[in-house]
């Protein structure tokens, strides 16, 4: 890692800025993964993981997904009305 001039190193117990992690390349760029490309990805690794274990992450405030999908079905069909 890159270490530039009046960068301010995080603590250990304290979560990292996201300026401290771009500035000192400390990330990679993956494309967006659904959680079981997730866990597939992190058994390639040899890294444990579960969409449990993701959930339970998430709850600690350890881990996040970068976006929620919700899927809504529908029982009854939609029709349009006469304004369109």
């Amino acid at each position: 890692m890159k270490k530039l001039p009046n960068t301010p190193v995080p603590e250990r117990c304290e979560v990292p800025n996201l300026r401290y992690l771009i500035s000192n390349d400390c990330f990679i760029v993956c494309q967006p993964l659904a959680s079981d490309g997730f866990i597939e990805f992190c058994k390639k690794r040899n890294v444990a993981a579960s969409r449990e274990q993701l959930e339970r992450y998430e709850k600690l405030g350890l881990f996040y997904p970068i976006a929620r999908v919700k899927y809504f079905y529908f029982k009854t069909k939609v029709e349009r009305g006469n304004g369109g």
